[in-house]
């Protein structure tokens, strides 16, 4: 309702009379201008941004729901002029909220910001340009690989997710076999299974070589030690794994 409101303001459909707000135009004419979808409105609200603006929340979309204002390097935007926007935007109280602090194993720390809802951050990553977003998932891989150092580990799920969106397959892969094995230490054999299912099918697209022979097979065994947890041995899927294994 706020961002309904907050629209028509915006437009002039509405007006602050002596302290009562009218209709500006007549109820018709507001009815056929409105927005037909929340993410129209939301669009409409992007465009009054100024260009800074902008960018940082692009960034900030492909990071994800929430992210450190420290990936503002990503898109070549300093650090702290990146914290200054991600605050300022989180002062307005429509397009970002704070969480606390990010601090990273390489010394970094700077404020954590989160959007205040998840379309928010849906309609803006749709709105970057593909090429574009290909970099920007890349250099942010980059930057928390370089963030987090050996202990990279650690976010494995999210480095795959960046460097697959970002068209680097073979670190997508890799990252991809580590998440899988920290989901297997923590029991968490579903998310397990889904990992090495989304590695191997990655493996598909680049050249054939012994090393993605040894990266499939152990893949598969952890594919098979997975589904043999939430399945059993019986299950089909787990003989597949096997077989497929035993194969390579």
């Amino acid at each position: 309702m706020v961002n309904t409101v907050d629209d028509l303001i915006s437009r002039g459909r509405i007006r602050d009379v002596g302290g009562i707000w009218e209709l500006s135009v007549p109820l018709t004419e507001l009815a056929a201008g409105a927005p037909e979808t929340l993410s129209e409105m939301v669009d409409r609200q992007v465009e009054r941004l100024t260009p800074d603006e902008q960018a940082m929340l692009a960034v900030g979309s492909v990071a994800g729901v929430e992210f450190s204002a420290a990936l503002a390097t990503a898109d070549a935007i300093d650090a702290r002029e990146g914290e200054r926007r991600c605050d300022a935007l989180a002062r307005q109280g429509r397009w970002l909220r704070a969480t606390g602090v990010a601090e990273w194993p390489d010394g970094t720390v700077a404020g954590r910001y989160a959007f205040v809802h998840a379309l928010y951050q849906r309609v803006l990553y749709a709105r970057v340009p593909i090429a574009r977003r290909v970099g920007l998932h890349v250099r942010t891989g980059e930057r928390l690989e370089r963030a987090y150092g050996t202990r990279a580990r650690e976010i494995a799920g999210e480095l795959a997710v960046h460097f697959e969106r970002g068209r680097d397959i073979e670190k997508a892969v890799e990252y991809r076999q580590q998440a899988a094995e920290n989901a297997l230490r923590q029991h968490a054999y579903r998310e397990a299974a889904d990992h090495a299912r989304r590695a191997i099918a990655l493996l598909g697209s680049l050249p054939a070589a012994q090393a993605r022979v040894q990266q499939e097979l152990t893949l598969r065994v952890t594919l098979g030690t997975a589904l043999i947890a939430v399945k059993g041995y019986a299950a089909a899927e787990v003989e597949q794994a096997y077989a497929r294994a035993l194969e390579l």
